[in-house]
């Protein structure tokens, strides 16, 4: 189900790549390195609640966006990006304390590509991510911008622009923390 979720909202991103003539497109801008393309997307499943979020992810990973490269799938740019882990909530790891999560968009033959409402994620971001394990042991955020909360220098959570997570949220991290481990210990009782 959350495999299709992800195609969903490829296949959405690819429409809009191929339908040049329409005002629902991309639009283009010029930008320090040449074009950007802004891309429009929807995501195929909504998470109005931290209950529905936790749910439904594979992983809950605490820590810190590291390097990046931009990689191709069927034509599209995605954006790998090694997050360092400095604490699981859900899930485990295998290969240390280091993930890759994937993300629609980057650079591909000299411009780039952005998805509007789910920003890239820059190297020192730190955030709390809400994931979906897809094939080749890599991740992405469930619903986009919606599985990726921002952890800021104060140690306040912030949600993206563009996330379907109508509910309110803990302040701080370390009370979100807490909320999801009980959110996620209380789902193991069922």
């Amino acid at each position: 189900m959350r495999i299709r979720s992800a195609i969903c909202a490829v296949i959405a991103a690819t429409a809009i790549i191929s339908s040049t003539g329409c005002s629902a497109g991309p639009s283009a801008a010029e930008g320090p390195q040449g074009d950007t393309i802004q891309l429009h997307a929807s995501w195929a499943k909504g998470y109005p609640t931290l209950k529905q979020l936790v749910a439904d992810s594979d992983a809950i990973v605490r820590g810190a966006f590291a390097g990046q490269k931009t990689t191709q799938v069927d034509g599209l740019p995605y954006t790998d990006t090694t997050f360092v882990v400095s604490q699981w909530i859900k899930g485990s790891s295998v290969g240390g304390n280091e993930i890759v999560v994937r993300q629609t968009g980057g650079q591909m033959d000299g411009k780039q590509y952005v998805v509007e409402s789910d920003p890239l994620a820059k190297p020192g971001d730190q955030a709390l991510l809400y994931l979906e394990k897809t094939p080749g042991d890599i991740y992405a955020a469930l619903g986009g911008p919606t599985g990726r909360l921002a952890v800021q220098r104060d140690g306040s959570v912030a949600k993206l622009k563009g996330t379907s997570l109508t509910e309110p949220l803990p302040s701080s991290i370390t009370n979100l923390v807490q909320t999801t481990k009980k959110t996620v210990a209380s789902q193991r009782t069922k």
